[in-house]
C-alpha cells in the first residue's frame, strides 16, 4: 500500500510525540537504568540523524532500495521513541520507495526532515523537563 503523498500533512490526529511510548521506556527505568529513556533518546537523535544523512543521498542520487531500507529502520526507531508522524513520513517514504515513486519519494523526504526536527526539539524537551514526573 502507497500512502498518499497528497493527504492532508500532518495528519490532524497525530501528534509530534506520543508521551506514551516515552512512559513505557521511563516504567522500564530501574536501579540498573535509572535513565533508559534519556539514554534511548540520546542514541535515537544520534542514529536519526545519521540516517537522514543517508536518506538525503539516496533521495539526491534517485536510490530507491536505499530509501526504501533507511527509511524502513527509521521508521521503526521513530515508533519505539514516539514520534508517530516521523514513523508515518518514513512509511510513506518506504511505500513510495518499493513502489518506484521517486517523486512521492521525494515529498515524503521532505516531509521527514520537518518531522525530525519537530520531533528532536519535542524529545529534547521531554530530556530536560523529565516529562513531568
Amino acid at each position: 500500500m502507497t500512502v498518499d503523498p497528497g493527504a492532508p500533512w500532518p495528519p490532524v490526529d497525530l501528534p509530534v510525540l506520543d508521551r506514551a511510548a516515552l512512559d513505557t521506556l521511563r516504567d522500564l527505568e530501574d536501579d540498573d537504568s535509572p535513565d533508559l529513556m534519556s539514554e534511548t533518546a540520546e542514541i535515537f537523535l544520534e542514529d536519526a540523524n545519521a540516517r537522514l544523512v543517508q536518506l538525503e543521498q539516496a533521495t539526491a542520487s534517485v536510490d530507491l532500495e536505499a530509501m526504501r531500507r533507511v527509511a524502513h529502520a527509521l521508521k521503526g526507531a521513530s515508533l519505539v521513541m514516539g514520534a508517530r508522524r516521523l514513523a508515518v513520513a518514513c512509511g510513506g517514504l518506504e511505500s513510495a520507495a518499493r513502489d518506484a515513486h521517486p517523486d512521492a519519494a521525494s515529498v515524503w523526504w521532505a516531509r521527514i526532515a520537518i518531522e525530525y526536527e519537530l520531533a528532536g526539539e519535542a524529545i529534547r524537551e521531554e530530556m530536560r523537563s523529565g516529562g513531568g514526573r
